[in-house]
């Protein structure tokens, strides 16, 4: 029973498709629709309709392209087609298609004509599978042995390569169906990209009348098997192929496998640097091989077939009688190495490894070691002389085997402070004095980085401070070993303590001295007060007694010996008394701000140091445009700071580029800024009088004036630059020449 539907409908509407499938349904015939052209091809491809209902007209192809595609596919090359039309054809488009439709449907559709016409064209479907499979199966006299075989059986027409008869074991074999196999032609099933290739086969077979040959087929789900095809022409009406075809992927993929793996192990083998001799169970050489670089120490024809005594020295022959002994013994790998002179009169080293098989034959394999000798006797060499060379090391040294914690070497020096020689005991013991090993071990570090490990230790044992690196190196018997440079750092620790000590003792001295410094700059501003306050008391006496002494009639003398107290005696000593009480007034005040500006806590945040120079500018727009001085500003890059201490900075610079221009030539203060080494420099340059070198340094000092005479000021200033620059972990430096100008270098902390 054919187990797919037989009626295929495609039309574009909807309602004549519905129409269609409710008469045959009624039926009971089994039906698929579709509603364009691409979308019946799919259908019919899985479903192999017998007969296929197409409309003349489809939204992406005409019905009887639809049909020609349909006759052209192996799957429904048998189908029969009834082209769905509004009118009858016109007599020559009738005429025209009908190599293409086997009939025609006339909408509105009768549902007693449809069924009458699907039913034919079934009919005519059957009649025609019957004549293909039926006229070369009923001369076939083994037809029931054909049938029950496992080999693939099938005939077909020479004149087409048409199926006319399968067997189970191909449709098994292929994937396809029978009814599916009888619709299609060889080239179908053969995976063979060139069709002409299949063309030649079959002209060849018709001369040849019989042949036995591989090929490759096609399976319904696209994978491809190998197959063994027997091939034979028979004639009888017409001339056909009686084929037998057998699986033979497995056998294929069995032998793809082994050639692969051949290849593989010959190119091991290949690849080995080493002579590979094999024996029999009685010492016989059965085979032989060996690198293409490597020149054989007597030509194979002359020991092959020869028991291993007649051929070798006895250097070798007598340890590979003791290995070969032990191999078929103990079924274990033997090893032993032999010395043998070369052809150019130097001495060989080789190292033979003898295994038995499970054939019970015997490899020796045979690798010259010379080369790996002689290097490791330079290493050793080279391992001595290091030794040598550390022994003389100035500071401690020593290996220890990090897997066992054994000593393997200590230098002289590390033996001197310890006083004996702790090699061949173990570390934790000897170098430290602990019984266990050490909680700061640093074996798991260095085995995991392969990289130094530097770190500090106070050893007990020898009360000492090191600086400890370890590394791990390879020592010459192939091990990791810790190899460790201890340096005595004892004076150092000491110092340091001592700096830190030092640091903190000088911390409070500093905080005591700001303490003193607020304290007396605060305090005697009182007794400065109250001398002024006197002062001023005794001008108002003074006055008082200049309105008495006019009241007053006195002798002339007298008069004039009071006038002269009242009037430029005393005053003249009032006013030194003032200035002074101002001049201390003014130096006390600094001594507060500078102390306050110590202990002012800092907001360190990145600044817009172009934003705080325009500001400042405009503080000192005055005295900028009464001196005509020219102001040029750079491109000013951010820094870090407290807003207000940064501002100061700048502020005191520009103020002292002011107070300092050259009267002969117009002034000239450029701000400029860039980044170096992790700081941001700040310059402020004059074109003013200048500063000579040995002034460079006095400048910052406190209460230091270039020329108290000619410019005011308290001599604070650059003492109060320092000090915020040294707050904010930067520095400030000059750079003068009298006469053409100053600038100051500022370094503030750049902004990440």
């Amino acid at each position: 029973m054919v187990s797919h539907p037989d009626i295929l409908i495609i039309h574009p509407d909807s309602a004549v498709c519905t129409t269609l499938a409710h008469i045959l349904g009624t039926a009971g015939y089994r039906v698929t629709e579709a509603t364009s052209g691409d979308e019946g091809l799919r259908l019919a491809a899985e479903c192999c309709p017998s007969v296929a209902l197409v409309a003349l007209a489809l939204p992406d192809r005409d019905g009887p392209a639809v049909c020609r595609a349909l006759r052209s596919s192996p799957n429904t090359r048998s189908v029969l087609c009834a082209l769905i039309a509004a009118a009858p054809p016109a007599a020559h488009e009738a005429t025209a298609q009908a190599a293409l439709a086997d009939a025609w449907i006339v909408t509105p559709v009768s549902a007693t004509e449809v069924l009458a016409l699907v039913r034919l064209l079934l009919r005519v479907y059957a009649a025609e599978q019957r004549d293909y499979a039926d006229a070369v199966a009923v001369d076939l006299l083994y037809q029931e042995i054909v049938q029950t075989t496992l080999d693939g059986f099938w005939i077909i027409r020479a004149s087409d390569a048409r199926f006319l008869a399968v067997n189970e074991a191909y449709c098994r074999m292929s994937g396809y169906s029978r009814a599916e196999l009888l619709t299609m032609t060889l080239p179908d099933i053969e995976a063979i990209e060139r069709p002409q290739e299949t063309a030649a086969h079959i002209e060849r077979l018709l001369h040849q009348r019989y042949e036995r040959f591989e090929s490759r087929h096609r399976r319904k789900d696209g994978t491809n098997i190998d197959v063994e095809v027997n091939v034979r022409l028979v004639e009888r009406d017409e001339r056909l192929f009686v084929v037998f075809a057998r699986d033979i992927t497995a056998t294929k993929q069995a032998e793809a496998t082994l050639r692969r793996s051949e290849a593989r192990y010959r190119s091991l083998l290949n690849a080995l640097p080493d002579r590979v001799f094999r024996h029999d169970a009685a010492g016989h050489f059965i085979d032989y091989h060996a690198p293409n670089e490597v020149t054989p120490i007597m030509p194979p024809e002359a020991f092959l077939g020869k028991h291993y005594r007649e051929v070798v020295p006895s250097v070798i022959s007598e340890p590979l009688t003791a290995a070969l002994a032990r191999a078929y013994r103990t079924g274990e790998l033997q090893r032993f190495e032999y010395d043998l002179p070369l052809f150019d009169g130097t001495l060989g080293f080789f190292e033979a490894r003898v295994v038995v098989g499970e054939d019970n034959d015997a490899l020796s394999i045979v690798r010259n070691i010379t080369e790996q000798r002689q290097a490791q006797r330079t290493l050793h060499a080279q391992h001595k002389q290091f030794l040598t060379i550390f022994d003389a090391f100035p500071e401690m040294l020593y290996v220890v085997d990090p897997a066992t914690d054994e000593v393997l070497f200590v230098n002289k020096v590390f033996q001197d402070r310890l006083g004996h020689n702790p090699v061949g005991g173990v570390c934790y013991r000897e170098l430290q004095g602990f019984e266990t090993r050490c909680s700061f071990c640093t074996n798991e570090i260095i085995l995991r980085t392969r990289q130094p490990y530097t770190w500090e230790q106070h050893n007990q044992c020898l009360n000492l401070d090191l600086l400890l690196t370890d590394q791990i190196i390879r020592w010459p018997d192939g091990r990791d070993v810790r190899f460790e440079l201890a340096v005595d750092i004892t004076a150092r620790k000491q110092a340091e303590a001592a700096q830190e000590r030092l640091g903190k003792e000088l911390a409070r001295k500093n905080r005591e001295l700001e303490q003193i410094v607020y304290v007396a700059s605060h305090d005697l501003r009182s007794p400065l007060v109250n001398v002024q306050g006197f002062s001023h008391e005794l001008q108002s006496s003074l006055d008082e007694l200049r309105r008495i002494l006019a009241s007053l009639d006195l002798p002339v003398a007298e008069r004039a010996l009071l006038t002269f107290l009242l009037e430029e005696d005393l005053p003249e000593s009032l006013r030194y008394i003032l200035t002074s009480v101002s001049k201390m007034d003014a130096l006390l005040k600094g001594l507060l701000r500078l102390s306050r500006l110590g202990r002012a806590a800092l907001s360190i945040v990145p600044l817009d140091v172009g934003q705080l120079i325009a500001e400042t500018l405009v503080a000192f727009d005055f005295e900028i445009k009464h001196a005509g001085v020219a102001v040029e500003v750079g491109p000013l890059p951010p820094c870090r700071g407290d807003a207000v201490q940064v501002g100061q900075i700048f502020a005191n610079l520009i103020s002292n580029a002011l107070k300092y221009l050259a009267p002969a030539r117009p002034g000239q203060i450029t701000i400029t800024g860039d980044r170096a080494a992790g700081m941001t420099v700040y310059g402020v340059a004059d074109n003013g009088l200048g500063i000579a070198a040995d002034q460079h340094e006095k400048i910052f000092e406190l209460y230091y004036r270039l020329d108290p005479t000619r410019v005011e000021g308290d001599g604070l200033g650059l003492t109060i630059v320092r000090t915020i620059v040294d707050r904010h972990s930067g520095w400030v430096r000059v750079v003068s020449t009298p006469g053409v100008g100053s600038q100051f270098l500022v370094a503030l902390p750049e902004v990440a």
